[in-house]
């Protein structure tokens, strides 16, 4: 299938190559202030050449807190071959892709896109990770009996 992918740094015009996905409907929360793996919604992809695109999307849940008002902290960590998992902001380090003030139970979804550019044919390994704003208060990325899912697919260049 030939689909035109629109990213941040232009067109790239080429087929579908593989996809994988993750999904849960389990309670995904946390109380912890440092960033903590999310591997419900682990995906894991071998790119079939280097140069290739690779777009990772989290879509869906029930973002929202058990406790009292407080920030959801999000990130995305790539794990390439045997290394180790890194953030993947574009200024990386402990930088945040995303936090959101939960200030209701009603709650409301999350979306989070990533696009990867390889490098060479190592396994990839995408983990969403979140945290609390407050060690005090649990906030969640998704809350029962809800549905996340997380996308990698390749897309040949």
């Amino acid at each position: 299938m030939a689909i035109t992918v629109i990213g941040r740094k232009g067109i790239y015009d080429g087929g579908l190559l593989q996809l994988t996905s993750a999904q849960s409907e389990s309670t995904i929360s946390t109380s912890n202030t440092s960033a903590t793996a999310v591997s419900a919604l682990t995906c894991s992809i071998t790119p079939t050449e280097s140069g290739n695109k690779i777009i990772w999307n989290m879509h869906g849940g029930h973002m929202s807190y058990n406790t009292s008002e407080v920030r959801l902290k999000t990130w995305l960590y790539i794990k390439v071959g045997s290394g180790s998992a890194a953030n993947a902001h574009p200024s990386g380090g402990d930088s945040k892709w995303t936090e959101t003030n939960m200030a209701s139970t009603f709650g409301h979804s999350t979306s989070m896109h990533h696009v990867y550019t390889t490098t060479n044919t190592d396994t990839l390994e995408f983990t969403p990770y979140i945290a609390s704003s407050n060690g005090s208060y649990t906030c969640g990325l998704n809350y029962s009996p809800y549905v996340i899912t997380a996308t990698v697919m390749e897309i040949k260049a």
